[in-house]
């Protein structure tokens, strides 16, 4: 069925339903969990002690109904670990002896026996076993009447055949007749996949298996061979267990199955022509339910490895349906496909909405996300309600699903249906929005939104202004703060900004009344209400408003609780507020914003510094904690159901799950413990973008880029806002998943959050909502008091953060409502409620009245300390206690822990209590009472004790977590057990978060107590801890000796080397070090090793100790060209770093080496010898330029060696273009009298900007007009930065990285150029100031500093990273000037700086001159280029490549008319070629490609290393060629190298014929200077 009219069926069925006034019924489910131990894949129910109640039986334990609560072991056997596999993996009830009593037949693993076992009528013993079939093959057989005699068979394969077993009627307890049928094809034990039902429909059950089905023949007399009909149902591995039924209700059987059983996908195959006769092998059409991916499901399920299925009516309308869901670990933690996911459990509901034949849908229904299935799923009622129940045993342990049906309104009933994609949100155009500058009413109504939804205009303006955040109190008004100031912070006294009170009267989901609170306010970008007052975030404060009569008018002047929050960045300050589960106020904090808290008039160094980060603030003890540090401008953050934090961020991967005291990935610069080493990645394993952010960001540009792919994707890289949906207005499938605003997308994103080991992963979701406005800026989103949804949008042209004040529309702002169904939606308020009212509340199905409830609690408490002995306080805290220890529910029960905790009533035997918890979905309650418990930094040592003890025996990653986390709350020495039970966790090592989470709790041991530490890292079975103790005992001068003894006490190679590279990493910039007295005789054993790199890391750690006596050996490595280039690299470096006084004659000689050239010529910098000056001139017209830039920079790093520098310049010996304005500077610097003369007389004029700056600039503008600019050689442009500009800086990924990446920049902008290149200092970041450091020696050094340790600092300069030992340094300065010197266009000549500032405007990268392939019109030929047709296929995971001639398509020209063809791949099939290169070198690589309508999505791999950006090659009209195309510069090796093309997609409009065509790949030659 096509989607049209599938989507046109089901909404049409859907319509109906919301139409009906008729109660109808849902279905709903609630999971126990009997055991949390794995013994079986598989589970049985029967009336195992003759009560008339059904019991359930999984593993050796039967479990007494109705509540299975009593578990009675009936064989022994001990738990299994999850890694490996049990011998249990199918049970079956039937009464075998026929004793009155049921027994349990057992498959164990497959290739072992079948056996039943004896019930011995009630008798509290082990039942007899008896074994009847030694072999059963396959991982799906089934027992079931095959024979059609009324009783049923083990149907299996054994021996390679497939077959049946009958009971033995004389003695069931003897081995049972296995019938072969089949031929010996069935396979070895570990095929999957099989079945039995009616195929054909000739009354005869026939056998399904993978590869098609085995026809029973009318008698069975002699064990006849049946005929099979081949037909691939489940082409590869196989699959689970099948079924032959009428889906469709045509009246014959199609066949239901999964596709593979460690992959992906659920189909039916619709059987089309039976044959009469039975001769023929029907036809069969297959119909996909669930696929490799989300978009293969009418509904957008998806999850892999689906090893059980069962076919059973749910619901009770007549029709089948199927139960299946995820088996767990199948293979241990890594291997088959997204083993890690949730396992989740679903009935798939058959549905035939048309009425007729033929029309199928199969609706997905979660019931669990936690349990899953085994190998086997058991459907069957349980408690005798008519309604069946689900019954799971597998590795997560044995699981319960009850079915209760609730009868409910139609509204309701829609609520909780599945939607499919049909009925997803849609854009109502395919590129870029054509509205812009719409009305408030006209903007609401432009908006699309998934059917069924609702968009309301709930105000704006002129009632609302700039709103940049938003707030609902207890009355269920909306507050607003407006910004009026931003992007400057006015003087003191001049704030313009606002809070605003936006209230609905009549309750129509629109405002009727604004009030302003405050006004005055300056630069406000966070808001909060609560605790009687108003929270404001107002950089450099955080301050409360009182209002404690709640008249809407201040009580006083605002309260600054803290200062110091800084503003540098205006649009990351402090912001995104919301009150947390426990309590606390949070908030987001941005990267390139640097604050340093304190209340006011705490010291300096008592202040918490802070960039990136979540931040929270207690607000009745007043204490400010850094929650989380890490990532780069977040502007949202929500907790989950289960209070777990997530942010969404920009540029940067954007969605984060933020842990307390976790360390994550940073946009930029350093994290201020230097000892973190890595900090925790993105959970999104997606992004909203396609190809490199510069296609689609406003990077010099002032106006969206029209990018298809990221329309696509998402719109674009830049996030407002976060909402995790927990209300009960929309639809139930929204419940749960994060949305936030796309800035350049205008669209509100959606991503779906699933658990994974530790944590979560966010997948993309379908978009809510498309503004389909080019100027909609939705700030930030929540669900109201009603349950919709509400957003505000700063409505402007602008996207993107300007310091312009002039550029901002001060006179929009909106506020929308998003609801579903109805507008007129109930809103109940809490103001006045009783705390027995707020109380009840926390069981409402709209978390808003919770939270709402959870604050007014805390308040009320805080401000009353003696109302919890009150009569209702009293009664309102038992409710909660009720909640809090007698719910089923784990989210109910949270949400009173949390109240209770937060009104400081949660005892230490509530948090044991709570420890104890084992129950389904139990880990949470557990892992909260670990941070609960810990919120006070003390702990009880029977609560220590306990958490050590858990820290080695708990089975849950996700409370391991929570102890990781609570390490760096504990005093170091309480930290030591749980530490070393968490690393005993191998099964962790390569989870998301944990390793780096213990590490963070760790780090401070291992300078605290060495030896120990050292004990624990031989202990630990996840590698990256190991490491990092090893790094970070090395870093410390009281660390490092120990560790080096135990270096010298093993033998272990691998042992050496890891501690070793660790070694290394920490000192390597580090000064000189004491060496520990043990050093010598552990160097003279490593010296002797057969491994060169153990060597050679010696060596540089010896040097590193100051021993000089192997100097005069690494100087004749270093010296000697027959020795390897690793081998003189070392040597080099470890003298170099020793400071090795005889070095010098040593690099003068590899001045000449054309493979250490370069090294030795920013080597000689460090030496103050008086002939270096004329050996680096006298050989400066044979460098190349790169060389020519590092001798130069060697040359102006002392006065002397200045001199003569300026002097060869006079005379013509050095070209004066070939010293930059850097170079310049850094004469200055010298601060030479006589020396700058000659500057000024050989170079030109130094200016120094000052009064005349503007003049200047305005000077320059007149210059570059756009006709004269228009006529730019941008590629010209290019190699103009190269030799300035890119020394230091980053363009489209190549260049510098001294300086900031530009690619972002406003460079589109003229006048923000020419103030950037002419007047650097106008506006220096913090992170680019430049230390200037002159040694004892003489030599200046000017650069960043990058690192700082007890013995050295580190700076990067314009050409290299320097470590200098504080003992050498003579003087140290910040300067208050940035690294890039002023005025660097006069030198300049007119047309290379008009090609420059050109250049700088592209929005995209442009070849070199004479660098960038060309097509030769009289060969036909891109000279020097690798024809695609040409190069080798080293593998390919699926289709075919060949040469396919071109000539034939006239609209575009190929190299050679012929290309590589890559036809019948798929989306995840990669092609990998070789890619011959002459000499080892920096390349830019260019591709060219071919587009044509059929063709893909595709990315590159260049020797295993991804290359940025996707590429995608759908044309419509015509077969073209894209020209070359540059996948950037990269280091390649001589001989083989390797270029892999991966199909990731393709265009929504493409023929999904996923094809591939390489014209050519052209490198473009940057020889290694080193």
């Amino acid at each position: 069925m096509n989607r049209f009219l599938f989507g046109l069926l089901w909404l049409t069925f859907h319509v109906a339903v919301l139409q009906s006034a008729d109660p109808t019924t849902v279905v709903r489910w609630k999971t126990h969990q009997l055991s949390t131990q794995f013994f079986s894949e598989g589970a049985t129910v029967g009336d195992f002690n003759r009560d008339g109640i059904a019991d359930v039986a999984s593993g050796p334990f039967w479990y007494e109904g109705p509540d299975f609560k009593a578990p009675h072991r009936f064989y022994a056997q001990d738990a299994f670990d999850p890694h490996g596999y049990s011998n249990n993996f199918f049970a079956y009830t039937d009464d075998f002896n026929k004793d009155g009593w049921d027994d349990i037949l057992i498959f164990g693993f497959p290739g072992k026996d079948a056996s039943w076992f004896e019930n011995p009528k009630g008798q509290d013993r082990f039942w007899p076993r008896h074994k009847v079939l030694d072999v059963v093959e396959n991982e799906s057989p089934t027992f079931a009447d095959l024979n059609g005699d009324g009783s049923r068979e083990i149907v299996c394969s054994s021996g390679g055949f497939f077959g049946y077993a009958e009971v033995n009627r004389d003695d069931p307890t003897a081995p049972w007749k296995f019938h072969k049928i089949s031929d010996q094809s069935a396979g070895g034990r570990f095929t999957h996949g099989l079945g039995v039902g009616d195929v054909d429909g000739d009354g005869r059950m026939d056998l399904l298996e993978k590869s098609g089905w085995w026809k029973q023949p009318s008698s069975l007399d002699g064990d006849p061979v049946w005929k099979k009909h081949s037909f691939e149902f489940a082409p590869g591995r196989g699959s689970a267990q099948m079924f032959a039924y009428d889906v469709d209700g045509d009246g014959d059987q199609d066949v239901i199955t999964a596709l593979d059983a460690h992959g992906y996908g659920l189909v039916w195959y619709e059987q089309l022509d039976k044959a009469a006769d039975g001769t023929a092998s029907p036809k069969f059409e297959k119909h996909t339910i669930v696929g490799s991916k989300a978009s293969d499901s009418p509904f957008g399920v998806l999850f892999s490895q689906l090893h059980a299925i069962d076919l059973v009516d749910v619901n009770g309308d007549g029709l089948k349906d199927i139960v299946t869901g995820k088996r767990w670990w199948a293979h241990g933690p890594r291997g088959d496909a997204a083993p890690n996911d949730p396992a989740v459990l679903y009935w798939f509901e058959l549905t035939r909405p048309g009425g007729g034949d033929g029309d199928v849908v199969w609706v997905p229904h979660p019931i669990d996300d936690a349990s899953g299935v085994g190998t086997d799923v058991r459907v069957a009622d349980l408690n005798g309600d008519d309604a069946v129940d689900v019954i799971v045993g597998n590795k997560l342990g044995t699981f319960v699903s009850l079915q209760q049906r609730q009868a409910t309104d139609a509204a309701t009933q829609a609520r909780q249906q599945p939607r499919p994609l049909s009925m997803n949100a849609r854009s109502a155009s395919d590129g870029l929005p054509t509205n812009e500058g719409l009305s408030p009413a006209d903007a609401a109504a432009a908006m699309t939104v998934p059917e069924g939804f609702r968009v309301q205009l709930a105000a704006g303006e002129p009632m609302v202004h700039q709103p940049i955040a938003m707030t609902f109190d207890a009355r269920g008004r909306l507050w607003i703060a407006e910004a009026h100031t931003y992007p400057v912070r006015a003087a003191e006294g001049e704030g313009k900004d606002k809070i605003i009170i936006l209230e609905d009267i009549d309750g129509d989901g629109v405002f009727d009344k604004r009030k302003v609170f405050a006004e005055g306010l300056n630069l406000v970008s966070g808001l909060e209400v609560g605790f009687g007052g108003v929270w404001v975030g107002a950089a450099p404060y955080l301050m409360f408003i009182p209002d404690r009569d709640g008249d809407d008018k201040p009580d006083s002047e605002p309260q600054i609780l803290l200062d110091g929050f800084g503003y540098q960045d205006t649009h990351e300050t402090l912001n995104a507020f919301i009150w947390g589960p426990d309590g606390w106020l949070y908030g987001c904090h941005g990267v390139f914003t640097h604050s340093k808290v304190g209340k006011p008039g705490t010291p300096e160094d008592q202040r918490t510094p802070m960039n990136c980060a979540v931040w929270r603030y207690h607000p009745t003890r007043h204490e400010f904690d850094i929650f989380a540090r890490g990532t780069s401008n977040p502007w949202g953050v929500d907790f989950n159901e289960h209070g777990q934090a997530m942010i969404t961020a920009c540029v940067i991967p954007h969605m984060f799950h933020m842990i307390q005291g976790g360390r994550y990935q940073r946009q930029g610069g350093q994290h201020f413990n230097p000892y973190v080493y890595d900090d925790i990645k993105t959970i999104a394993d997606h992004a909203h973008y396609a190809g490199n952010i510069r296609d689609h960001a406003w990077w010099g540009r002032d106006a969206a880029a029209d990018q298809t792919d990221t329309n696509a994707a998402g719109g674009g890289h830049a996030h407002c806002g976060a909402m995790i949906y927990l209300a009960d207005n929309w639809p139930a499938q929204y419940r749960g998943s994060i949305f936030m605003a796309n800035i350049h997308g205008n669209r509100i994103n959606n991503d779906i959050l699933r658990r994974n080991g530790s944590g979560y992963i966010a997948s993309h979701g379908a978009d809510v909502l498309f503004a389909n406005d080019r100027w909609f800026r939705a700030i930030n989103m929540k669900y109201g008091p009603d349950g919709s949804v509400y957003m505000i949008d700063w409505y402007d042209k602008n996207a993107c953060h300007r310091r312009d004040t002039e550029v901002w529309d001060r006179t929009n702002g909106r506020v929308y409502r998003v609801a579903f169904g109805g507008t007129d939606l109930p809103r109940p308020t809490f103001h006045d409620a009783s705390l027995l009212e707020l109380a009840t509340a926390h069981r409402s199905t709209n978390e808003h009245h919770v939270r709402t409830s959870r604050r007014l609690l805390q308040e009320r408490f805080a401000a009353d300390p003696g109302l919890a002995s009150s009569p209702e306080g009293a009664k309102a805290i038992g409710l909660l206690r009720e909640q809090a220890f007698g719910s089923d529910s784990v989210e109910d029960r949270l949400r009173a822990i949390w109240t209770l905790h937060a009104v400081q009533q949660l005892t230490e035997a509530d948090t044991i209590a709570l420890l104890d918890e084992r129950g389904h979905r139990s880990e949470y309650l557990r892992g909260w009472a670990i941070q609960l418990a810990l919120e006070d930094l003390e702990v009880s040592d029977s609560l220590l004790q306990r958490f050590s003890e858990m820290a080695r025996s708990e089975q849950s990653a996700l409370v391991r977590l929570y102890l990781a986390s609570a390490l760096q709350r504990l005093p170091l020495q309480q930290r030591w057990e749980i530490a070393a039970g968490l690393v005993s966790h191998g099964e962790d090592a390569q989870d998301h978060n944990l390793p780096n989470l213990i590490w963070y709790g760790i780090e401070p041991l291992v300078p605290h107590d060495t030896t120990r530490a050292l004990a624990l890292a031989k202990e630990t079975r996840i590698p990256k801890v190991r490491q990092f103790i090893y790094r970070r005992a090395a870093a410390d001068v009281d660390s490092i000796g120990p560790l080096l003894a135990e270096l010298g006490k093993t033998d272990d190679k691998a042992m050496q080397g890891t501690i070793l590279n660790e070694v290394v990493a920490a000192i390597k910039s580090q000064g000189r070090l004491k060496m520990p007295a043990g050093w010598p005789a552990v160097y003279a054993k490593l010296s002797a090793s057969e491994d060169a790199k153990i060597r050679e890391q010696s060596q540089l750690i010896t040097v590193k100790f100051g021993d000089v006596s192997i100097f005069p050996v690494l100087r004749e490595i270093a010296a000697n060209p027959k020795a390897s280039l690793p081998q003189r690299t070392s040597a080099l470096d470890a003298l170099l770093t020793g400071k090795d006084q005889a070095l010098v004659p040593t690099l003068v000689g590899l001045l000449d080496d054309q493979t250490l050239r370069g090294k030795a010529i920013r080597g000689l910098a460090r030496y103050s010898d008086d002939t270096i000056a004329d050996e680096l001139l006298q050989r400066y017209p044979a460098l190349d330029s790169d060389l020519r830039s590092d001798a130069v920079a060697t040359l102006a790093a002392r006065t002397a060696w200045a001199d003569r520098l300026i002097d060869a310049v006079a005379a013509g010996k050095v070209d004066r273009q070939e010293l930059s304005a850097a170079t310049i500077h850094q004469i200055q610097l010298l601060g030479d009298a006589k020396l700058l003369e000659k500057v000024q007389q050989t170079w030109g004029t130094i200016r120094s900007m000052s009064a005349d700056k503007k003049q200047h600039i305005a000077a320059w503008k007149q210059r570059l007009t756009p006709e004269v600019l228009s006529k730019a050689d941008r590629s010209h442009g290019r190699l103009v930065y190269d030799n300035t500009c890119g020394k230091c800086h980053r363009l489209f990924g190549s260049g510098g990285q001294i300086g900031p990446d530009i690619t972002g920049s406003n460079r589109a902008d003229l006048d923000y150029t020419l103030l950037n290149i002419l007047d650097p200092n106008a506006l220096v970041g913090r992170d680019y100031q430049t230390t200037m450091v002159v040694t004892l020696d003489g030599r200046v050094i000017n650069g960043l500093l990058k690192e700082e340790n007890e013995s050295a600092i580190v700076l990067q300069t314009a050409n290299e990273r320097l470590v200098i030992d504080r003992d050498d340094i003579d003087t140290r300065q910040l300067a208050e000037t940035s690294m890039m010197p002023e005025g660097q266009l006069d030198q300049m000549k007119p047309d290379e700086a008009r090609d420059l500032i050109a250049y700088l405007a592209s929005a995209t990268q442009v070849p070199l001159p004479g660098e960038g392939p060309f097509l030769d019109e009289k060969t036909g030929r891109v000279a020097g280029a690798m024809e695609g047709e040409s190069l080798r296929v080293i593998e390919k995971s699926a289709g075919t490549t060949r040469g396919q001639q071109m000539g034939a398509f006239k609209a575009d020209r190929w190299s050679g008319n012929d290309h590589l063809w890559w036809t019948g791949a798929k989306p995840g099939d990669t092609l990998t070629l070789n890619l011959p290169v002459e000499k080892a070198g920096e390349y830019d690589v260019f591709v060219a490609m071919t587009k044509a309508r059929d063709y893909a999505i595709v990315d590159f791999a260049i020797n295993g290393v991804a290359v940025p950006g996707k590429h995608d090659l759908y044309h419509g009209a015509e077969v073209i060629s894209t020209g070359p195309v540059s996948l950037g510069r990269h280091r390649l090796n001589q001989g083989d190298n390797t270029l892999q093309v991966s199909i990731v997609g393709s265009h929504p409009d493409a023929v999904k014929g996923f094809m591939f065509g390489l014209d050519y790949v052209y490198l473009s030659d940057k020889e290694i200077s080193e």
